[in-house]
């Protein structure tokens, strides 16, 4: 607002400057509205969010509970297989400090662990043919004692 304006309002009235007040107070009122937008509570993606005035999740550090599954949990899990379809010996051939070949040393411990693995996916794909290779039908015809033609396919 101009200088003069502002003047010409105030000279208006006590009625004039408390409306003029309210106008703006409903302009501030509304940009503040978009300036508090975000991802969260509007339809605008994240990438728009403003970085410096994003909140931030409280700390998970303030729990007494210890990160993971808690005591007493029951854990959800595959159980080892008797017969694998494949085994693997991981033999130590190296010290790890020393870099010395273990190869004529004692094993310890023997430990044993299980990978369940899908096989992958491949597709299948079938061809029919009949007898003559140069022609693009896909089905065999064949005559009937009767001499009706018959066939079979696609």
């Amino acid at each position: 607002m101009k200088e003069q304006e502002a003047r010409d309002i105030y000279h208006q009235g006590e009625e004039a400057v408390v409306a003029k007040f309210m106008e703006f107070d409903a302009r501030l009122k509304s940009l503040e509205e978009i300036i508090g937008m975000n991802s969260t509570n509007s339809s605008k993606p994240p990438s728009t969010d403003n970085k410096l005035t994003k909140s931030k999740k409280p700390s998970s550090s303030n729990s007494k509970k210890k990160r993971g599954a808690q005591a007493g949990h029951k854990g959800k899990n595959l159980k080892i297989v008797a017969l694998p379809d494949r085994t693997e010996l991981l033999l130590p051939t190296h010290c790890s400090c020393c870099n010395k070949s273990l190869k004529n040393n004692n094993s310890l411990k023997y430990e044993k662990r299980q990978l369940f693995d899908l096989p992958n996916v491949k597709m299948q794909v079938t061809e029919y043919c009949h007898f003559k290779a140069n022609l693009s039908i896909t089905a065999m015809r064949k005559i009937c004692n009767c001499k009706a033609q018959n066939r079979r396919g696609y």
